[in-house]
Formats: structure tokens, C-alpha cells, sequence
């Protein structure tokens, strides 16, 4: 319950969803970083006297704020202080901020004022549109939240806290709440207000066409839609010499080929752990395929000794390349496969039914699919929405020839390199990762 009251903005009402993480890392860096701005913005002014700092800057310090100011600029600079106390410092000295209570002028306090220098545009030199604008807003009560939040309940005493509920809601009400004479209370009301203005006037445009439809405007730059396709097209080559020169094994003319797409029967509601399209179909195990090729082509000598044992530096070599095989084969999904995703959106993408998420990957009628189920209001309706993305065809072939025989091999390869070291490696689920999942 004291989640889901930290995450509501009322007085007596709970959140549907509970306070916590972020779903992008992306945002709650970008969080971090106004809390640091705002230390910076304080810290910068420290030298001045009150009057100076009123007369200049429009804000004031208080007392306490800035005795608490120039201790912690003190401590910052003392390589020996204990990074512990240094922690503990930055809370009390973040908290004394949001609970500032604001009963005349708003900007006279250094948080409010430090929102409104954030509304303007550095390059425009304009105020940001609200757009623009409220996100950034969203950003601070998450991070005032965060730190009231742990101010009133610290982690370490919550457990033998006996009087939690009642301390937690002394500090949420009188600091955390909208309508409320303190800097949460100002900017959840220009949060609301922000987010009214953006629904009523809408966002710029930052894409455009032209009335044929062969230049698009980023910014207000032409892009040629040409330029885009050759570069597409030439990308495409590139990955699939890659593919053919490099990473498969067959030697000879014409030896390139394709697998057959449409005969593959894909089971949408196999959910069994670790398997996908290629174990029903029959076409597991193709890195046998590949190492026999390999032991009965040129290529030998280049990855085993006369032992016959592997030569780990040329299979580190051929991983490299694997790597940059897989960079490239993200770009074309991303690119050519409809709707370009987010970045987390297509990152995550799995190859194998994991242990409580199912694959991402399917093939549809001789199609590859790309499947997700992320969208960006996820966190707001609880409900995420099924999105497929189809390849075309020589992308889908890529992503295939990628999941029956390049993937196979290199999992077997990682796993025999960890062997070595007595240690188990299982591999990874997503087709794109690396060593920590």
C-alpha cells in the first residue's frame, strides 16, 4: 500500500500501479541527472551573500539549506570522508528541498526556481512548449518521490519501524500532494496544467513529406526516400556477403541458398521452455552441418590444430564477426520491418520460449514475424498490445539462416570456451546480447 500511495498525487486515494523502477534505464538517468543539475545550480551560487543571490538571481537560500550546502561541498571535497555518511548527507540535504514550505512567493525557493529555468529552451532561447516540457516536470516528482519517500521510511529501519504508516503518511501529506504549499505541490499543478496544454495544442511536426512522397523533412532537412532505399539495399548485400563469405562454411560455386519458409508449420501457441519454430520442424542441430563443412573445407586449419584441438583465437575472430553480423541484422529489422520499434521494444527480442516470457520470433506463412508485446503506455494501462512486424524477404532469410545455423554453432562454441573453466554458461534466450544476459 505505501507504494501505491507514493506513486498517487491525492491525498486519500491510491495509485492503480505501485512506486518503482522505471521501465527504460534511459529515464531514470535522464531523472538522475536534473537532481545533479540541480546540486550544480546550487553549489554555483554558494559564494554569494543572500542579498546578491536575491538581487541576481531572483531565489534565496535558507539558512539551514545553506549551512547544509557548504558542509556537503566540504565532505564532497574530503577524499577520506566515508562514502556512506556522504550518502546519507545528499539524502537529508535533497529532502530539505522538497519539504520546503511555500506560503509567499514560490520562486524565492531555489527548487521552484530551478523548474523554471529548466521550462527554457537553451538554443530557442524561448520557453519549452508543453510538450516539451512535461516530461521533464514527470521527471522531478519522480525524483522528488523517491527521496521523500525513502526519507520518511529509510530501507535499512523500514523493517522494525513499528509507527511506518503513520510517519510516511505525515510526510505525504503535508509534502508529497498536489495543493499543497511546497514544491511538489507547484509542480504537480504545472504538471496537470502542462499536460492539459499539450493535449489541446498538440506537438510539432519533426517529420514531413513532400506532396510526392520522395522527400521527407527531419527537422527541416530533405532526405531523399532514393537515398534511404539504396542505403537499405546496399546494407542488405552487405550483411548477406558477410553471411556467405565469412560465417558459413560451404565452399564451391554457387553455394548460397534459401531456406524454405513457407513449408515451415510454426505452432503460435508453443510455450514449452527453450524451443521454438526450429525444433518442430526439423531443424535443430544444423551446427553438425556447419562443423562438417568446416572440418572438410579449406577452412580447417585456420580454427583446429594438428591436435584437432579448436584454436580459440581464430573462433574469437569468427565471434567478432558474428557480432557485427548481428549489428547489422538489427539495423534491417529496424528499418525494414513496418513500424519501427523502440529501442528497448527490439532489443529484447527472444528466439526461444523463455522461462516467463514466450519467443519473439515466429514464421507466418512463410514470413518471418517479429512479435512484441511492449508499447510505450504499458505502465499507464496495464494491457500491453500484440504488434507484429514482418521482414521481407531477404531480411526474413538473414534472421533465419542467423536462428538454424550461425546462432546454434556459437552457443556451442561459448559453451565448450566456459568448459574450459570448469563452468556452465547456459545460453542466451535474446538474439541480441552479451555477456550479462
Amino acid at each position: 500500500m505505501t507504494r501505491l500511495l507514493l506513486a498517487s498525487p491525492h491525498h486519500q486515494d491510491a495509485h492503480s500501479r505501485p512506486f518503482g523502477p522505471l521501465q527504460e534505464k534511459t529515464s531514470m538517468d535522464r531523472n538522475l541527472i536534473y537532481w545533479k543539475r540541480f546540486f550544480c545550480y546550487c553549489l554555483n551560487v554558494l559564494q554569494l551573500d543572500e542579498a546578491t543571490l536575491l538581487e541576481k538571481h531572483g531565489f534565496s537560500l535558507t539558512s539551514v539549506q545553506r549551512r547544509s550546502l557548504e558542509q556537503l561541498w566540504r565532505h564532497l571535497q574530503d577524499e577520506d570522508w566515508p562514502e556512506e555518511a556522504l550518502e546519507e548527507e545528499l539524502l537529508q540535504v535533497s529532502a530539505s528541498f522538497w519539504m520546503q514550505r511555500l506560503d509567499a512567493d514560490p520562486f524565492t525557493s531555489p527548487l521552484w526556481h530551478f523548474v523554471g529555468v529548466l521550462g527554457i529552451d537553451g538554443e530557442s532561447r524561448q520557453f519549452r512548449p508543453a510538450h516539451l516540457f512535461t516530461y521533464v516536470l514527470a521527471g522531478l516528482v519522480y525524483v522528488g518521490r523517491a527521496l521523500l519517500g525513502e526519507w520518511a521510511i529509510p530501507t535499512k529501519e523500514r523493517v522494525e519501524m513499528e509507527d511506518l504508516g503513520e510517519r510516511f503518511a505525515q510526510v505525504r501529506n503535508t509534502w508529497l500532494c498536489k495543493a499543497t504549499y511546497s514544491p511538489m505541490g507547484y509542480v504537480l499543478s504545472l504538471l496537470l496544467y502542462g499536460r492539459k496544454i499539450a493535449q489541446e495544442t498538440g506537438s510539432r511536426l519533426i517529420v514531413s513529406w513532400s506532396k510526392q512522397g520522395e522527400l521527407m523533412y527531419f527537422i527541416g532537412k530533405p532526405i531523399p526516400m532514393d537515398d534511404i532505399r539504396s542505403m537499405v539495399a546496399e546494407m542488405t548485400t552487405d550483411v548477406e556477403d558477410l553471411l556467405w563469405g565469412s560465417l558459413m562454411f560451404k565452399e564451391g560455386e554457387d553455394v548460397r541458398f534459401t531456406i524454405p519458409l513457407a513449408s515451415i508449420e510454426d505452432d503460435l501457441t508453443q510455450t514449452r521452455r527453450g524451443k521454438s519454430f526450429i525444433h518442430s520442424n526439423g531443424l535443430a542441430g544444423k551446427e553438425v552441418e556447419m562443423l562438417e563443412d568446416l572440418v572438410s573445407g579449406r577452412r580447417k586449419r585456420e580454427f583446429l590444430d594438428k591436435n584437432g584441438q579448436w584454436k580459440w583465437a581464430a573462433i574469437r575472430k569468427y565471434l567478432k564477426l558474428v557480432k557485427k553480423f548481428e549489428e547489422l541484422l538489427l539495423l534491417l529489422a529496424h528499418f525494414t520491418g513496418g513500424q519501427p520499434s523502440r529501442g528497448e521494444e527490439i532489443t529484447g527480442l527472444r528466439l526461444v520460449n523463455g522461462i516467463n516470457r514466450d519467443r519473439n520470433v515466429f514464421v507466418i506463412d512463410g514470413e518471418v514475424v517479429l512479435v512484441t508485446q511492449y508499447h510505450k503506455s504499458l505502465a499507464h494501462f496495464d494491457s500491453p498490445k500484440v504488434i507484429p512486424r514482418f521482414l521481407p524477404g531477404r531480411p526474413g532469410q538473414l534472421m533465419a539462416m542467423y536462428m538454424i545455423y550461425i546462432r546454434p554453432l556459437t552457443d556451442r562454441w561459448e559453451a565448450d570456451r566456459w568448459a574450459l573453466y570448469d563452468k556452465m554458461s547456459p545460453p542466451s534466450d535474446f538474439i541480441w546480447h552479451g555477456e550479462t544476459g
